[in-house]
């Protein structure tokens, strides 16, 4: 299990999940968008190649925890 601590627009939240789910499947399950905002692991962008990884394919370790924030910036809108 790894702790995922989640910072978007509209939540802030610490979730335990398995490190095999895919990024995707949780973004899903969380009800995060990420078709208008970057997502960010550990303050590193993801690639859209990197959405059907799974944490571990990542390097997210079991037992560890990461910070996943996926921010829409309006300022100017």
């Amino acid at each position: 299990m790894i702790q995922i601590k989640i910072v978007t627009n509209a939540k802030r939240t610490t979730i335990a999940i398995d490190e095999n789910i895919t990024v995707r499947a949780f973004l899903d399950n969380n009800a995060i968008n990420y078709t208008n905002a970057p997502v960010y692991i550990d303050g590193s962008p993801l690639e859209i190649g990197d959405h059907d990884k799974s944490f571990a394919e990542l390097g997210i370790a079991a037992n560890t925890q990461c910070n996943l924030s996926s921010v829409v910036k309006t300022e100017n809108a």
